[in-house]
């Protein structure tokens, strides 16, 4: 819907034509009218692209129409003004389509972030922003996949907008995986991140939340539980925030909350599974083998409540860090991370250490500890505000990276606010 009409593209019969209803008439797409012949501004539309190629997703922005074709990016505006500095409204005798850029589309829906609308490139791999451009007064295809193309392989078949909390886009991929892009044009914030999901996501789609607090996620995920294939149309949980406590922690995969205050309970929806929770937000347990019916038996009664799931793990490896050196660069060179900050948010478990490296064969990692020789003066409390220094082994490699990790026996929030490292660089050939 746009301009009060209703417009409809990428049939098959005419795959390059795209048509527009009358105002306020979502239905009636009568060209003129049909006792006189003449045509009117709110008379329907039809403008077929030069494309030959099938339009693929439309979507509207503060000039007009865009639109995706196998071929390239289109739009459609008024006609009225020769560049694109002046919106007016589309008219039958005042239209005109142009192809701005030639990236091509992939057959996925496009989402809309304020004044730039994201697309999936023809190939799959990579997610553009479309968006209008003072600087060529014109539009520009920015791709936003240029540090994380490995993640558009396989191909991103579906994509989904969460506008609250954060502005997150959200994907799945040909193999049913699960990707994340946080997107903050006027901040200048990007970040890719997969999210290994113990299942297939099939199908994902965003719309706000009763409580106002965020846009929830949805999803359609297929898992094989005892033995059969199961459908589960799953949520998101609400992201750690400011107001939470430590009863709100659900870091779980497929997880739900039990308030029987039973000892024994069933996971009729994870039969026969290892099963990971938290009892009233203190007492982590797991794994517990769940029986064929879903039975489990905790480590003790719950006073109020218990959330349990399936575990997972979460994983932050910093880029090759660039300190510089006295000759330049440090990459390439020979470093040694001496020691790291970590300033730690609201957190209650994880690790710490580096990652597997050509001069390291396997991760090292080491728990965050939680007293009083770390600066957390409350022992008793599940979560913790404070920035936590730790010494990494000795040892040199050419990543200096680092690795914050979750374990899955670790079943409360880990959130990194910032890292400082110290590194020294050898320069010496």
């Amino acid at each position: 819907f746009y301009s009060e009409r209703l417009w409809m593209g990428g049939v098959a019969q005419y795959p390059d034509t795209v048509v527009g209803s009358q105002v306020g008439a979502y239905e009636n797409m009568q060209p003129d009218d049909p006792r006189g012949g003449t045509v009117s501004d709110s008379d329907a539309i039809s403008v077929t692209l030069e494309s030959r190629s099938q339009i693929l997703w439309m979507n509207s922005d503060d000039r007009g129409l865009v639109m995706g074709t196998s071929a390239g990016e289109w739009t459609l505006q008024s006609g009225q003004y020769s560049n694109y500095t002046t919106a007016s409204a589309i008219t039958p005798t005042s239209v005109l389509a142009r192809s701005p850029t030639q990236r091509g589309s992939a057959n996925v829906d496009a989402v809309r972030i304020d004044h730039q609308t994201l697309y999936v490139q023809r190939a799959g791999r990579q997610i553009r922003a479309l968006a209008y451009s003072f600087e060529i007064d014109g539009y520009t295809s920015t791709s936003l996949s240029t540090q994380a193309t490995h993640l558009g392989q396989p191909a991103i078949t579906r994509l989904a907008y969460q506008a609250e909390p954060y502005s997150n886009v959200w994907a799945i991929r040909e193999d049913g995986k699960l990707l994340s892009l946080t997107y903050m044009q006027d901040e200048q914030v990007q970040g890719w991140a997969q999210h290994d999901v113990s299942g297939f996501v099939e199908s994902i789609a965003c719309i706000p939340a009763p409580d106002s607090q965020q846009d929830t996620l949805w999803l359609v995920v297929r898992r094989t539980v005892g033995g059969q294939t199961v459908r589960y149309v799953e949520r998101l949980l609400r992201s750690w925030d400011f107001d939470m406590e430590a009863t709100d922690a659900a870091f779980v995969d497929c997880c739900t909350v039990d308030v029987s205050k039973q000892q024994t309970i069933k996971a009729a929806h994870l039969p026969g599974e290892a099963i990971y929770g938290v009892i009233d937000g203190i007492t982590p347990f797991g794994p517990v083998q769940a029986a064929s019916d879903g039975t489990i038996t905790l480590p003790s009664a719950p006073a109020s409540q218990v959330i349990y799931g399936l575990p997972i793990v979460a994983e932050l490896i910093t880029q090759r860090l660039e300190a510089g050196s006295q000759l330049g660069t440090a990459q390439g060179k020979i470093k040694r991370i001496d020691r790291v900050v970590a300033r730690l948010w609201a957190t209650g478990a994880g690790t710490f250490g580096l990652p597997a490296s050509i001069n390291r064969p396997e991760d090292e990692d080491y728990p965050i500890t939680f007293d009083a020789f770390s600066g957390v003066l409350d022992e008793s409390a599940s979560v913790h505000s404070f920035d936590y220094e730790f010494r990494l082994p000795p040892g040199y490699d050419r990543d200096a990276s680092v690795k914050i990790a979750t374990r899955p026996e670790d079943l409360f929030p880990l959130n990194v606010v910032s890292l400082t490292v110290w590194v020294d660089t050898e320069d010496s050939a």
